[in-house]
């Protein structure tokens, strides 16, 4: 008899054979339709993308500007004018100058007395006072260079219509060579600049002199704050006599304003008479210290230094 071999059973399933699912895969239509949304929104991130990265950067930063290199503002720049040239005209008796509010006529050139005048017709439907108006008398040689140049100082009111009678007196030599004239109104923007240094004590001053006086403007941050001057007159002078009481009178009326303290000192049988006055400007208003103006407080260099070389000094 034959021996039987046992066969293990190797049951896979209790049931007939069915199908087993391994992975599944999606409908060729449905894949298309994703792949189509995937690629319209990336075609829509870079189109918009400038406008993504401004939203983001305002969302985190509020102030930052926004840069667009699709639009680069250009700067406005308004027409310019030329400006007009200044007239010059030759000095005769017949000669009339028009400007804005007056009217010169009657020139007269003193060669001997080296004094130029004329007269000034108010021309304005107001009383005017020539002295706050910034007028000047440009003189100039045949080959049209300055020779000097006058600031109409004359304080006095002149009334519709009415005239006043202005002399000058001119630097030395000067009405030789005089043959074109020009009177023209400035304002200060047309001043050249000037910024002082402090000296070796830490000072910044400009000095204004004439034959007879010297005056010194001292500025703190290029701004007026005081003035030191000395006036000295000999007895040589021919008239050093009149000058005696008509300065010593002149400092004691100086001497009683606020700010100021003025001294004078010689008598009329000494060689000489001397004056030291000191305005402090922060406590001083504005006035004419003899010849000098002395300005205001916080005045600018180039203004003293323009001015005053205007009202026959030199400045430095």
């Amino acid at each position: 008899m034959a021996k039987k071999q046992k066969v293990k059973n190797m049951k896979l399933e209790q049931n007939e054979l069915n199908a087993t699912t391994i992975g599944v895969f999606e409908s060729r239509k449905k894949t298309s339709f994703g792949i189509f949304v995937i690629m319209t929104v990336f075609i829509l991130a870079i189109v918009f993308m400038p406008e993504i990265s401004d939203f983001i950067n305002q969302y985190l930063d509020p102030d930052a500007p926004i840069e667009n290199p699709q639009y680069v503002p250009k700067p406005i720049v308004p027409p310019t004018e030329d400006e007009p040239d200044q007239v010059l005209s030759e000095l005769t008796s017949d000669l009339q100058i028009e400007a804005p509010d007056i009217k010169a006529d009657n020139f007269n050139l003193d060669i001997e007395n080296n004094t130029l005048s004329f007269k000034a017709e108010n021309t304005t439907s107001n009383n005017i006072r020539l002295n706050n108006l910034n007028y000047y008398v440009e003189v100039y040689n045949e080959d049209q260079t300055l020779l000097q140049r006058i600031k109409i100082l004359e304080s006095a009111p002149i009334g519709i219509g009415q005239t006043m009678q202005i002399s000058h007196k001119l630097n030395e030599g000067v009405a030789l060579n005089v043959k074109l004239i020009s009177i023209v109104k400035k304002d200060i923007i047309d001043y050249p600049p000037i910024f002082l240094s402090p000296n070796d004590e830490g000072v910044e001053k400009l000095v204004c002199s004439n034959a007879h006086e010297n005056v010194s403007y001292i500025f703190e941050d290029n701004k007026l704050q005081e003035i030191d001057a000395t006036l000295s007159y000999a007895s040589s002078e021919s008239d050093y006599l009149q000058k005696y009481d008509e300065y010593r009178l002149a400092s004691a009326t100086y001497d009683e304003q606020d700010g100021v303290i003025s001294l004078f000192s010689g008598s009329q049988e000494s060689g000489e008479f001397n004056i030291t006055t000191n305005v402090d400007l922060n406590t001083a208003s504005r006035f004419y210290l003899f010849n000098a103006d002395t300005f205001s407080l916080g005045t600018e260099p180039k203004v003293v230094s323009f001015e005053m070389e205007a009202q026959g000094f030199t400045c430095e």
